[in-house]
């Protein structure tokens, strides 16, 4: 059941969820395990002193919640056919508004190429309308085909932080289209399942099951969720509590943008965020948020003397051997973050049909 892994930053029942485990901390002096006890708890914290808990065992599941409706079983069809969609490359046409466009390019100003203004023959697709591109150099592909080569003419911005030399300046891009990208969606059928998705699927009927069960259980654990936080009463957490989450965020961003080639410092610029101290008072309120509902769950596992057992740990992760994740994060947090899994678990199976 790993709809509910540890997020930062984000409600857990919001439509965008991420899971920490993606990368080691990089926060200086930050581990895991100095705030937490063996059993996944925050040291000495009793969880029961800071969260009222309404009554969840016997939470009534009403009918809309255990239906799916076509339309929602639909866009999951649509989302597979959308995913097994082949690229075409088109040369027989000429470039319309809203078409994806392969391109080579090579900028000059005054008859002199700068850096940074070419695709050095490698070629890159731009969606005319969606890519941002200087000025209106996109719009002027369009009528243009595949294989012709011509110059589009473009002013730089008076403002242009990814290279001030270039400010307000006019330049020449010498263009060659390589192919328009179109998208052919296949048609899910019974036919095209048992070609393509057989190790998941019998038939169409068969995948319209499988979304169906996904979808109301996805309503059930969404509309649990959200019972439990708008029904618990929760103090303000302890600063030991706000001062984990506040690192835990940053110690993801942190791995994150470093698989990406880049420096936190650098990200914080590239979204306009001053300074580190910065990004954490803007995220000040869903820091509080996730701590309060770190809290909730963790009352709800000492209430109900829930643990989260080895089991646990490896059907959250899907192998056996979970070793790579406890060398990167200490035992500590990998029971905190699947206490989560196993308290909603538990909730769910004392749920009834209204």
């Amino acid at each position: 059941m790993n709809t509910f892994k540890r997020i930062t930053g984000l409600a857990l029942a919001g439509a965008m969820t991420f899971s920490l485990f993606t990368g080691c901390s990089k926060t200086d002096e930050f581990r895991y395990s100095d705030y937490l006890t063996e059993e996944g708890f925050f040291k000495e914290v009793d969880p029961a002193e800071y969260v009222t808990l309404p009554e969840y065992k016997g939470i009534e599941i009403t009918e809309d919640i255990l239906t799916a409706s076509d339309e929602s079983i639909q866009e999951k069809i649509d989302e597979v056919a959308n995913a097994n969609a082949e690229s075409l490359e088109i040369t027989d046409r000429a470039v319309e508004d809203g078409d994806t466009v392969n391109i080579d390019y090579v900028g000059s100003v005054d008859g002199e190429e700068f850096e940074g203004g070419s695709t050095e023959g490698n070629g890159t697709e731009v969606t005319i309308g969606v890519t941002s591109y200087i000025d209106d150099f996109l719009e002027q592909l369009i009528g243009h085909k595949p294989g012709e080569n011509f110059d589009i003419e473009v002013t730089f911005p008076d403002e242009y932080s990814n290279n001030p030399d270039l400010e307000g300046k006019d330049a020449v891009f010498n263009v060659t289209i390589n192919h328009i990208v179109e998208q052919k969606v296949p048609t899910i059928d019974d036919a095209y399942i048992k070609e393509n998705l057989s190790d998941q699927y019998e038939s169409l009927e068969d995948m319209k099951a499988q979304f169906r069960s996904e979808i109301i259980e996805s309503q059930r654990q969404n509309y649990v969720w959200n019972y439990l936080t708008e029904n618990s009463e929760v103090k303000d957490p302890p600063e030991k509590l706000i001062e984990f989450e506040k690192n835990v965020m940053l110690s993801y961003y942190e791995s994150m943008v470093l698989q990406w080639g880049m420096d936190f410092e650098t990200y914080l610029e590239y979204i306009g965020v001053e300074s580190k101290d910065a990004f954490v008072e803007e995220s000040m309120e869903e820091i509080t948020t996730n701590a309060k509902n770190t809290l909730m769950v963790q009352a709800i596992a000492q209430a109900e003397g829930l643990k989260v057992e080895e089991e646990d740990i490896k059907n959250y992760f899907g192998v056996d051997d979970y070793s790579e994740y406890e060398d990167a994060y200490g035992i500590e947090y990998l029971r905190l973050a699947i206490m989560q899994d196993v308290v909603m678990e538990y909730v769910l199976e004392n749920t009834v049909e209204a």
